[in-house]
């Protein structure tokens, strides 16, 4: 949503640019000093810019979702990675569960200490 603050901030400058110049054509004509061809010119230097931030802003978000789909494509294969690894290592060792299991012996042995003293 941020993202969107600079573009809406620049889309808006150029619409009061815009407004501007379509007053000023608007008073010319009424005044009698544009021609059809000065309005047409302005018109299509209009039509230019606007073409131009379309495109400015089409690019920048073509950007936002390259560096976006990276971002999560590398997090998913870290992910995978770190976890198919892990799971690797435990199916080979030969003595996981007896690692295991004196782990808890260990663990049953100091809860027993703190709570009921060394006896």
């Amino acid at each position: 949503m941020s993202d969107n603050v600079p573009l809406a901030a620049s889309l808006y400058t150029a619409l009061q640019a815009k407004l501007a110049l379509v007053k000023e054509i608007g008073q010319g004509l009424v005044n009698g000093r544009s021609t059809p061809a000065a309005v047409h010119e302005s018109l299509m230097v209009m039509t230019e810019e606007s073409e131009r931030a379309a495109v400015r802003a089409a690019q920048r978000n073509e950007i936002i979702v390259k560096l976006l789909s990276t971002v999560l494509g590398l997090a998913v294969s870290f992910g995978v990675s770190y976890y198919g690894i892990r799971w690797l290592v435990n199916v080979m060792d030969p003595t996981r569960s007896e690692k295991q299991e004196s782990q808890k012996r260990v663990k049953l042995a100091l809860l027993q200490i703190i709570y009921f003293g060394y006896q």
